[in-house]
């Protein structure tokens, strides 16, 4: 239960950063290329929902690999 709330808080946590701190990035990037991303998101959090915490783990973490280099090009 202590992991879930973590994972979740860190979900929650980074969803609040990206809104505030990235929103130019992401008006940068072609929104189509987030709609995986977003995808595993979802998948996570209803993984999390459920109390499935490694389903969810694996869905952060493919969102998360996905979105990094969406990041690269649209800062670098």
């Amino acid at each position: 239960m202590f992991g879930t709330s973590i994972l979740t808080a860190a979900i929650f946590g980074l969803g609040i950063v990206s809104v505030n701190s990235f929103t130019s990035v992401f008006a940068s990037v072609e929104q189509s290329a987030l709609q995986s991303v977003d995808l595993h998101l979802e998948e996570c959090i209803k993984e999390l929902q459920a109390g499935n915490t490694e389903g969810a783990l694996t869905h952060c973490e493919l969102s998360d690999q996905e979105l990094d280099p969406l990041l690269e090009n649209a800062t670098g």
